[in-house]
């Protein structure tokens, strides 16, 4: 069964990190002013200065004064660095309470997050101030964080259910399983970043850690066993635990290769310690960002960030003894063992992506929100709509309306087949968080409202492609987690070994996705159920009930062709996103081959399912495409490759960190989202937390900092003093 690592007593993700992360903010803080507070005042000593301030009959040089007003500045730093630190050390005792701060409502409306538009009451319910297109994590942070702020929003959603890459749904009239959309497994953090975004007093969702009896929540098995190993332990599965044990696993396996490894450790971790600045400066006006990034930015990450993971790891490796060479494919495979996680093939995706998942992922650790990913866009329309504001379902946005004589971002047009083309309004501004492309398209689309000075670029103006695709399978299976002999871990089968890279295996597999054998498809294999440690609580009923999906990269085109009225008819030419559109025999017949491959592979790594699977169904890249069109079926948006055939990095390409700034070229239009920042729901809230605090301005922006701080102090306090309580009760 599953046993949740490093958890407290009431069901807490540990916040030791999170504490450590402060102290030492706070020490360094202290340490620094102090530092300085020395210097001045050995410099001021050397001055010729007869008492402190002076008085009028004093004769004191320029420099004297200039060393008295530096005195007070850090004097006044002290006093204000004091101040602070005491506050937050009354904010995490208890002596401090929020009591401001906002809960959900006992009972939850059956409506919430599936509220249809109907513009009579769109329009009686306005006039907004922000509207957002789009219900995905980013649109509904931003949304969440600017109801606390004052503003009253509008979010739009296309789809029948708000939420994004974190709705869960069922398949067909079987209720007995429901599967997450987008929303595999997240870090522990997300339950801070969501306790802020809404102003909440505590967590309005629980982050539990993934893990089984012995703590591993990752596994990855490589299709070819090597010939020349002995122990058959060594040809096992690669656990994933954390950081620390993964590197050390590592060395015991490959002893042969342990400076390759170093090697790779200290430039893995060089680039994701760049990350947090590359990520912080999204904050800024892009006219400072420019250049800023151009300024304090390491050249480590110009170095690598922009080049593919498989072009990195080959020069690591090419001093490797030609006897080790086995373990070189070995090794590379497991360091991008994650990699499906990033979206885009490891012989294209960005070296650091696959930093980020060998190094990033384990020294977080995995997590999930119990009772559901689903959870997540609750809490965060609850807020929304208990300050005034409205979440909309089946609301289709067929434009962005702009001023005819200034150019700026004035509200939305409401699909004309779907919702009557009404207009609603913004006051303040529009938030698109449907993906960069898909603003494009709402921009440019249908009638000219005048373009003032600036114009939002169009489609092939940004060199960066849209994201891989993927095919998901939903496999519905009876027993209990014990009797199916099943552990909260995920399983990553990979196409590598006896002479094959990683690289090469997933060549192989893109260019024959039904021919290669079935152990060299790529994959992640996770179980929901398992994950969510509420799941049984919750729903007692289907305790005998488990949920398990397959992930794995594809191609749209091996499908067919997305509905090619889009293009000219905008949202109209489309099936609307709570139907199902029509598909031809071809397209069945196609999908249910996969859906034999795809269960062949699920009983080879899991044979003690036979005869307990009650349905397995998979989405294609055209179901993804319906529901998130893009034109590539992908749910990741923008790519996230290294620089390869003529495609620019958006990690390292000015131009491109320009077109995919937050603020957009048009006034009072900004986009959100997985686009802004990097993909990933963690990384879409961050982005959603920045656009809405830039939205802002600095005088919202340090309400909103000040209010999450206090909100979280005090809730981190009273979670240790709960935990403490309830050790104290297990003793007794």
């Amino acid at each position: 069964m599953c046993k949740r690592p490093e958890v407290a007593e009431n069901g807490t993700v540990e916040q030791a990190s999170v504490f450590a992360t402060m102290a030492r903010i706070i020490v360094l803080g202290l340490l620094s002013v102090a530092l300085l507070l020395g210097m001045i005042s050995s410099f001021i000593a050397f001055l010729p200065i007869p008492s402190f301030i002076g008085s009028e009959n004093d004769d004191t040089s320029p420099l004297s004064a200039i060393g008295n007003t530096l005195f007070l500045v850090v004097l006044l730093c002290v006093v204000a660095t004091t101040a602070a630190v005491l506050f937050a050390v009354a904010a995490y005792s208890g002596f401090l309470k929020p009591t401001w701060g906002w809960s959900p409502p006992a009972k939850r409306s059956r409506s919430t997050c599936r509220t249809r538009f109907n513009a009579k009451t769109a329009t009686n319910n306005g006039p907004y101030d922000v509207i957002v297109v789009g219900s995905g994590i980013g649109g509904l942070t931003s949304a969440a964080v600017l109801s606390v702020l004052g503003y009253k929003v509008c979010v739009l959603e296309a789809h029948e259910i708000a939420g994004g890459a974190t709705h869960e749904y069922h398949v067909g009239e079987n209720t007995k399983y429901k599967f997450p959309s987008g929303l595999h497994y997240v870090i522990p953090h997300c339950e801070q970043v969501l306790q802020a975004s809404c102003g909440a007093i505590s967590p309005p969702v629980r982050f539990k850690k993934l893990g089984n009896e012995e703590g591993i929540y990752e596994r990855i098995k490589l299709s070819r066993k090597c010939p020349t190993e002995e122990k058959e332990e060594e040809m096992g599965d690669l656990p994933i635990v954390n950081e620390s044990q993964l590197r050390q696993e590592l060395r015991r396996r490959f002893p042969g290769l342990i400076p390759q490894i170093v090697k790779y450790e200290k430039l893995a971790t060089a680039v994701l310690t760049v990350f947090p600045l590359w990520s912080s400066l999204h904050a800024l006006p892009w006219s400072v960002r420019s250049v800023l990034l151009r300024l304090v930015m390491p050249q480590i990450w110009w170095d690598y960030a922009s080049r593919t993971a498989e072009d990195v790891l080959d020069e690591l490796f090419a001093d490797a003894p030609e006897s080790q060479r086995e373990n070189v494919l070995r090794l590379q495979a497991y360091l991008c063992g994650l990699w499906v996680d990033t979206g885009c093939a490891p012989h294209r995706v960005s070296f650091f992506m696959i930093a980020a998942v060998s190094l990033g992922f384990p020294h977080e650790g995995g997590a999930y929100p119990a009772g559901g990913p689903q959870e997540m866009p609750m809490a965060l329309v609850q807020r929304v709509e208990s300050a005034g504001g409205s979440v909309f379902v089946r609301a289709p946005v067929s434009q962005i309306m702009r001023d005819k004589v200034t150019g700026k971002a004035t509200g939305v047009k409401m699909s004309e087949k779907y919702c009557g083309g009404v207009v609603i309004e913004a006051k303040h501004c529009v938030i698109s968080a449907c993906g960069w492309r898909n603003t494009s398209r709402l921009v440019n689309h249908g009638e000219n409202n005048g373009t003032g000075s600036k114009a939002f670029p169009s489609l092939d103006e940004l060199e960066v492609p849209q994201g891989e695709a993927f095919v998901m399978a939903n496999v519905g299976i009876r027993g209990t987690p014990s009797d199916l002999k099943l552990e909260c871990s995920n399983l990553w089968p990979q196409p590598a070994g006896d002479g094959m890279s990683i690289f090469d295996g997933v060549r192989a597999y893109l260019d024959d996705p039904l021919g290669v054998p079935v152990e060299d498809i790529p994959l992640m294999i996770t179980f929901p159920t398992l994950k969510d440690r509420d799941h049984v609580v919750n729903q007692p009923q289907l305790a005998g009930y488990q949920t398990a999906q397959l992930l794995s990269l594809a191609k749209l085109e091996w499908f067919g062709t997305v509905e090619k009225a889009v293009e000219t008819e905008g949202i109209d030419g489309r099936t609307p996103a709570w139907k199902h559109p029509a598909r031809d025999e071809k397209y069945k017949e196609l999908k249910e081959k996969w859906i034999a491959r795809l269960k062949e592979a699920f009983l080879k790594y899991y044979p003690q399912l036979e005869g307990k699977i009650e349905m397995f169904d998979m989405a294609t890249p055209l179901s993804i495409e319906h529901y998130l069109p893009t034109g590539s079926g992908s749910p990741i948006g923008l790519d996230v490759n290294g620089i390869e055939n003529g495609d620019k990095c958006r990690f390292t390409d000015m131009s491109i960190m320009k077109k995919l700034d937050m603020k957009t070229s048009i006034p009072d239009l900004w986009i959100t989202g997985q686009d802004t920042i990097l993909c990933g729901v963690p990384l879409a809230q961050a982005a959603g937390l920045i656009t809405a605090i830039r939205v802002a301005g600095p005088v919202g922006a340090a309400r909103f900092v000040g209010r999450s701080l206090w909100l979280l102090l005090a809730s981190l306090g009273e979670d240790k003093r709960n935990d403490q309580k309830a050790s104290e009760k297990k003793v007794v």
